[in-house]
């Protein structure tokens, strides 16, 4: 075999050795707590998701169902970290059917940390809210779906239409603006004074 190749096999084996051998040493640092509703009722099926970190993190850990309530409204999410390495979490989402979907931004000294040696709770509640939803249509729908930018007197929220361009959530009652943007073509539309509890909601 030519020696270039396989000096070249061998340094990709030592940086294949290396990586598994890296992750082999980090642990999990896990997030635990409930969602409920307003009224204390466990939220089944809720969708729990770290969307910013400060520290090192590998990946966050969401297999086997990790991140999503169970019958009792309670979740576990975890990211692969250094062992005693704390890791803050900054933001996180949690989004339910029926319900109106919630970002907390954790400030610096409420001190949201985790670490495998010190697994940290905190516990969500979720508003009911009125559907929204319909269909962009700007030509061929982007692989990863249209940017959605939901706008209203007290709430703003961005989600990602499904590959057909059609898209639905849940927001407090009132009149929204909708604007839908395609980023593979730089495309946008804008709908405004669209009502909540709207499902046909039409983006040409």
């Amino acid at each position: 075999m030519n020696r270039a190749l396989l000096v070249s096999a061998g340094v990709l084996f030592g940086l294949i050795a290396t990586n598994s051998a890296a992750e082999d040493s980090l642990v999990f640092a896990s997030l635990t707590g409930s969602v409920r509703d307003a009224d204390g009722k466990p939220i089944a099926g809720a969708k729990v998701k770290v969307m910013e970190t400060e520290g090192f993190t590998q990946r966050v850990r969401e297999a086997n169902g990790s991140g999503v309530t169970d019958s009792n409204g309670r979740y576990t999410l975890s990211v692969l970290t250094k062992p005693s390495t704390q890791v803050r979490v900054v933001s996180v989402r949690v989004e339910a059917v029926g319900f109106v979907p919630l970002r907390e931004d954790f400030l610096p000294f409420e001190d949201m940390r985790i670490s495998a040696e010190a697994r940290s709770k905190k516990d969500f509640a979720l508003a009911r809210g009125e559907a929204l939803g319909g269909v962009v249509a700007l030509g061929n729908p982007p692989e990863n779906g249209y940017l959605i930018t939901i706008r209203g007197a007290s709430f703003r929220y961005l989600i990602s239409s499904k590959k057909d361009g059609s898209f639905r959530t849940w927001v407090p009652k009132g009149t929204y603006s909708l604007e839908a943007f395609d980023p593979s073509t730089g495309k946008s539309t804008r709908v405004e004074k669209v009502a909540s509890g709207r499902i046909d909601v039409k983006m040409p």
